[in-house]
């Protein structure tokens, strides 16, 4: 676990580049993690069941996820005008990772990869590394998201928005700077 505090706080202070082994022991953590929740969550739907409490475990799709965010982001764009200032919170924002944002730290390099290279967002599959960033990037850079998206949100959220919105454009241009 200490690699990964390490690796995270590397990524979201921008000191130095992250190695390719790091990168890579940090998304397996994050695969790790990910596994032990289904199991956790698999165990107590087991345990429900026995004592008579019947439901269907659910997790997102991917394209529900894909979908659910860039809808988030079609409305505040478009409905932008109609939208409360210092409304919103960290949860109804639109991040880039499958998982739902309730703290910034969810928001990982291992979460941003795997969220912004799925072939199941929309042209994908005709999209360069660069052609499926730089969108992001343009969404989430300080100088726009911070006059835009910072004043429709609520002032007990706003340093968390702050922190996991810096963290997410540090993160994308470390994606734009690796080989792929």
């Amino acid at each position: 676990m200490h690699r990964r505090e390490e690796a995270l706080r590397q990524a979201a202070s921008g000191i130095g580049a992250l190695s390719a082994a790091a990168i890579k022991q940090e998304e397996e953590a994050f695969q790790q993690t990910k596994e032990r929740i289904r199991q956790v969550l698999l165990a107590a739907f087991a345990s429900a069941a026995q004592q008579g409490v019947h439901f269907t475990p659910y997790e997102p799709e991917p394209v529900n996820a894909i979908a659910l965010y860039e809808l988030k982001w079609e409305e505040l764009k478009v409905n932008k005008a109609q939208l409360q200032p210092q409304q919103l919170t960290l949860t109804q924002l639109p991040w880039p990772v499958f998982e739902f944002v309730t703290d910034p730290d969810i928001i990982t390099y291992g979460a941003v990869h795997a969220f912004v290279f799925n072939e199941m967002r929309p042209g994908a599959k005709n999209k360069t590394k660069r052609d499926r960033l730089r969108p992001e990037i343009l969404r989430y850079h300080p100088d726009k998201f911070n006059s835009n998206i910072l004043p429709l949100v609520h002032p007990d959220h706003v340093e968390g928005v702050m922190i996991a919105a810096d963290r997410v454009v540090k993160l994308l241009n470390h994606l734009m700077e690796l080989p792929m």
